[in-house]
């Protein structure tokens, strides 16, 4: 195949992916509530301080090693129930319940953080 024929394909196949993120972006922002988008940019807040710690831990945090583990864990401990949550409120069904949940976790997840702390 011809070097000219070869770069068709891969613009089409480029085009072909930059219309179906479009169409994941429109459709994403036209039918989710705005109370998942909320949740959602919770997440990925949560991802970025994650990756954050793990990069500071790894290069800065030698010595206290305990402090390093407990935020990691806060962080993934949080984004799990986060995302727990999230799976529930695309459910149809009383949201209420899920929350007060959630928040009883979250509290349940802080202070056994802040127990491995010392």
């Amino acid at each position: 195949m011809s070097k000219k024929g070869t770069t068709h394909i891969e613009k089409k196949g480029e085009e072909q992916e930059e219309s179906f993120i479009k169409v994941l972006l429109t459709s994403y922002s036209k039918e989710t509530p705005s109370r998942l988008k909320m949740i959602d940019c919770f997440l990925i807040y949560q991802l970025i301080t994650a990756a954050l710690v793990l990069v500071y831990g790894f290069f800065f945090c030698h010595n206290p090693l305990n402090a390093f583990l407990a935020a990691l864990f806060s962080c993934a401990g949080m984004f799990v129930f986060t995302m727990s949550l999230r799976l529930h409120e695309s459910e149809e069904g009383s949201s209420k319940k899920y929350f007060v949940e959630y928040v009883f976790c979250v509290i349940l997840l802080q202070l056994s953080v802040a127990n491995f702390l010392g």
